[in-house]
């Protein structure tokens, strides 16, 4: 791990992870069922994900941070610099992408879980590979899915999530969007979907009441 560990994490359990680990096919007949599968655990190996990060450090994008100013997630371009521009803006120098880069391929350091308990969902269609440390994601079901170095998942643009734990040092993930903006992104509160800019107000309302 490349990240200070958080203080107020536990790991889970031995018990917990073994609940929540799913088994894994030999590589190669991953790679014929599902060849995005066995690029996630190509990628997840430490050579390489020492490389895609020494890479993206310098391209960071603007960080995301939790309410009470803690740090929440780090965000880095894996894009070449001509496909991005600078930009000094209220949240600090950073790299955001070219309107016309159809596929926009980062490196996100989750720090904590989500602590919202509301689940969201995201403005397009997308596909997440997990490179170092874990998290359990949490559906809108309810039903809890360990993903751990070497996993991915592909997810559309209305799926609603949280992530529920991630392991003490955060976990690192590849994350790219693929085709364009569906809609507007937010939050399921009180069984209706939120826009993420409404959302702390009516959430305040909402406990209010």
């Amino acid at each position: 791990m490349r990240f200070t560990e958080h203080p107020d994490l536990e790991p889970l359990t031995d018990g917990e992870l073994a609940d929540l680990v799913e088994p894994r096919p030999n590589i190669v007949l991953q790679a014929l069922r599902d060849p995005w599968a066995a690029l996630a655990r190509v990628l997840a190996r430490p050579a390489v994900v020492n490389a895609l990060f020494a890479y993206a450090v310098q391209r960071p994008f603007y960080t995301l941070y939790h309410e009470d100013g803690s740090i929440y997630m780090t965000r880095l371009w894996l894009l070449p610099r001509w496909c991005l521009r600078w930009v000094d803006d209220n949240r600090g120098g950073h790299y955001d992408v070219r309107s016309w880069v159809p596929i926009r391929p980062r490196l996100h350091i989750i720090h904590t879980p989500d602590y919202d308990r509301e689940k969201h969902d995201h403005p397009a269609d997308y596909r997440t590979l997990i490179l170092d440390g874990y998290y359990v994601e949490e559906d809108i079901f309810c039903v809890k899915r360990l993903l751990r170095a070497g996993d991915t998942e592909k997810r559309r643009a209305q799926d609603f999530h949280r992530i529920d734990s991630v392991s003490p040092a955060g976990v690192l993930t590849l994350f790219t969007f693929f085709g364009g903006k569906r809609h507007t992104w937010g939050f399921l509160l009180g069984g209706r979907k939120v826009p993420h800019y409404d959302y702390a107000a009516a959430k305040a309302a909402a406990e209010a009441a």
